[in-house]
């Protein structure tokens, strides 16, 4: 465990009074996979310790409620706080007025008995140069103000500036825990110097969603093949290498139609500003170039209707992480097509990187031999995905049992021993 709290502000009493949690990831972006982490935090917290106060850090707080409303989340133990989406000064505001958030950001901070920061992909310097400062500016305010803080069931991806970096171990170290959503993830955090009793590799927390699966799904005449994609910034990969990835998963879609007549159906994983998934979808008809072909556009409304339609599906063409795991929680046969660590580890790390390839690795004839093997597999694998379902989600609830070992620091209640945890690192 991290540093001793001043006053035991974590410590949660016998007489289970309301604590207030601060959930602070990647909210308000429109993204099915850091909606779904969300309502699993929201669902776990409630679970565990009922009213708790639950203080979401969001960058717009009218897209966060809009989605706990459609998800039948939203109630009075759940406040919405600003957190500066836009930087420290707010686009066309006095100065004054602008910097209202971070006063309230450090108000909420110093109220609080835990701030989780996380989950998701928030460790990295890829995207965006100085985003992981966003995150690790709060974890020093939480040092500062003696209030316990965790990075949680967070993703490491690449941190390649010095200051970033030393950043980021400085305050992990001075945390209570640090849940990492994969094996790769924690060795990242070990090997920057934090220290290994801190450490826990685990997965993702999604697969605590519970999901209500259908049971009434009629087979189609012709076998149903689920996919997305995504835009790629030009930081990410050359023009020439995403070119290639839209050419080759056009002749594999081609392909799959001619050999078995199957329609596609492509799913939307993220909505909002010009790099859409609708966007994407377009993007890949002018590759297909055929406008009569068998493929319709699915789009995100909320997650339960998204994994209802996903359910239908033979098998997928997953490109986003989230879509892959979802994939997985739902028995479908997953191609995923990793544009980045997470999805490679995950795969690997269970146990299925024959069906995995690497963005920058593909082409036409290897696609296709993946996918084929895939589809000859698919029964058989059925009995694999099983196990991970159940491995899976065993470590998904040790995330939400280090923060029971933080809430109870000092208390009369019983604490999980996690000294003999075969997943910490």
């Amino acid at each position: 465990m991290g540093r001793q709290t001043k006053g035991n502000k974590a410590r949660f009493n016998s007489s289970w009074q309301i604590v207030r949690i601060i959930l602070f990831g990647s909210y308000a972006e429109e993204n099915l996979g850091d909606d779904l982490m969300l309502c699993v935090q929201i669902d776990q917290i409630r679970q565990r310790y009922g009213k708790v106060s639950i203080v979401i850090f969001t960058g717009n707080p009218e897209i966060t409620r809009s989605f706990l409303e459609t998800e039948n989340l939203l109630d009075e133990h759940i406040k919405l706080v600003y957190t500066g989406r836009r930087g420290l000064l707010e686009p066309g505001k006095p100065v004054l007025s602008s910097l209202n958030w971070f006063s309230q950001n450090f108000i909420e901070i110093f109220r609080a008995n835990l701030i989780l920061i996380g989950p998701g992909n928030q460790i990295q310097d890829v995207t965006r140069k100085y985003r992981v400062l966003f995150f690790i500016s709060r974890a020093l305010t939480a040092w500062l103000l003696w209030t316990p803080y965790a990075y949680f069931g967070i993703g490491f991806f690449s941190l390649k500036g010095r200051f970033c970096r030393w950043a980021l171990k400085h305050t992990a170290n001075h945390s209570a825990f640090v849940s990492a959503r994969d094996m790769g993830g924690a060795e990242r955090f070990l090997a920057l110097g934090v220290k290994p009793e801190l450490v826990h590799g685990l997965t993702d927390i999604s697969f605590l969603y519970q999901y209500n699966k259908k049971t009434d799904v009629q087979p189609d005449d012709v076998p149903i093949i689920g996919l997305n994609s995504r835009i790629f910034f030009n930081k990410m990969f050359s023009p020439e290498v995403s070119a290639n990835f839209l050419t080759a998963l056009a002749l594999l879609l081609k392909n799959i139609h001619m050999n078995i007549g199957a329609k596609f159906r492509f799913f939307s994983f993220y909505r909002a500003s010009q790099w859409s998934d609708k966007a994407a979808y377009e993007q890949l008809l002018q590759h297909l170039n055929s406008p009569d072909f068998p493929m319709g556009f699915v789009p995100f409304h909320d997650i339960q209707t998204t994994c209802n339609e996903m359910a239908s599906c033979d098998a997928f063409i997953g490109v986003r992480y989230h879509s892959v795991l979802v994939s997985i929680q739902n028995d479908i046969p997953v191609l995923a097509i990793s544009y980045g660590e997470k999805t490679w580890r995950f795969m690997d790390e269970n146990r299925l990187s024959d069906y995995c390839i690497k963005l920058e690795d593909i082409t036409a004839d290897r696609l296709q031999n993946i996918w084929w093997k895939l589809w000859y597999n698919r029964k058989l694998l059925h009995t694999t995905v099983r196990k991970i379902q159940i491995e899976a989600n065993y470590k998904a609830h040790k995330h939400f049992a280090l923060i029971d070992n933080v809430l109870l620091q000092g208390s009369d209640c019983q604490k999980e021993d996690l000294s003999d945890d075969p997943e910490r690192t």
